[in-house]
């Protein structure tokens, strides 16, 4: 079967031939987030729920149902490669999130694929063979062999993952951050490999996690204006694991985040942490517990609240006695 590949082709057009050209409006696997016939990755530290949101983002296109219930979605059949996790993991991941398990999910688990290696015209024919038009890889770095921090070898690797994209396959690829920093949040520099990966995709969505609170902020989308960041939370039962939406994050500051929980405490007096943070949360804002405990940490230090032992040596904060009594 004959496809699109990226042979160099240096003929050109002129400024009014591009503008008469006609386009296709633009559609989406999923609204906003992943564009159809594209390359998207979702990248986040281990353990921030990527693989989770993956395998629910294909349960949401394989059945047409929005994405977390908010972000429409195209119907389409899916098919991922995961070689990240062995069939017994998936299936219960996905046990416990479909409610059909006669979906068009088609998965790959730990086969050793090779996206340099397996041949862009077998993958192509595999999937046209199910009519899937959504390939969902876990993770990138199991599927090449190049240097992630070598530019022109990740170019390469990308230029496969780009066929695929030009062949009307949409590519959805999970990615890892570097390890950690001291703050624990994710920034689009933070995915590991080259810097120039970020300039070869056409979505990025950077997943965060605290808690039971999940963040994700889209930093790239070559075709529309980002998105803003938003929240979901991860709720488990004994028989099911579902992801809901909690809506859009107002972006706030170190000093906003401390300005509010001075006035939480002047307001009450010698609470602990989980009752600070289940009253911020009433507030509708969204701060998870170990970034509670650093401003905590830090207003103690500075003398602007103090901290003193309740019941069961429990930790009791209020504001700090300006006459030091």
């Amino acid at each position: 079967m004959n496809y699109v590949d990226f042979t160099p082709n240096y003929d050109t057009i002129t400024l009014a031939e591009l503008m008469n050209k006609k386009f296709p409006d633009l559609e989406w696997a999923v609204e906003g987030l992943v564009p159809l016939d594209a390359v998207t990755i979702v990248s986040g530290y281990a353990g921030s729920c990527k693989t989770w949101i993956l395998h629910n983002m294909a349960i949401a296109i394989a059945s047409g149902q929005n994405f977390l219930g908010k972000f429409e979605t195209s119907l389409m059949p899916v098919m991922v490669i995961d070689e990240e996790n062995p069939e017994r993991v998936i299936q219960r991941r996905m046990g416990l999130m479909a409610n059909d398990f006669n979906l068009p999910i088609h998965f790959k688990s730990l086969k050793g694929f090779n996206i340099q290696k397996d041949g862009i015209s077998n993958l192509m024919a595999e999937c046209r063979k199910w009519g899937v038009k959504v390939i969902i890889i876990d993770s990138l770095i199991r599927t090449h062999q190049a240097n992630e921090n070598d530019a022109v070898e990740m170019s390469q690797v990308l230029k496969s993952y780009r066929m695929l994209s030009a062949n009307g396959f949409t590519v959805i690829i999970c990615h890892h951050n570097r390890k950690k920093g001291s703050d624990q949040s994710a920034s689009n520099q933070d995915m590991r490999g080259s810097s120039d990966l970020l300039g070869a995709i056409d979505s990025h969505l950077m997943v965060n996690r605290e808690e039971k609170i999940v963040t994700i902020t889209q930093s790239k989308n070559r075709f529309e204006e980002e998105i803003k960041a938003f929240s979901i939370e991860l709720v488990k039962s004994d028989d099911k694991v579902e992801l809901r939406y909690m809506g859009e994050i107002t972006k706030l500051t170190w000093d906003d985040y401390r300005k509010l929980i001075l006035e939480v405490l002047s307001e009450n007096d010698q609470i602990k942490r989980k009752e600070i943070l289940e009253l911020l949360h009433l507030m509708d804002i969204k701060i998870g517990d170990s970034t509670l405990k650093k401003i905590l940490k830090s207003l103690e230090s500075e003398g602007a609240i103090k901290c003193e032992a309740g019941l069961k040596n429990a930790k009791l904060y209020s504001i700090a006695d300006p006459s030091g009594g």
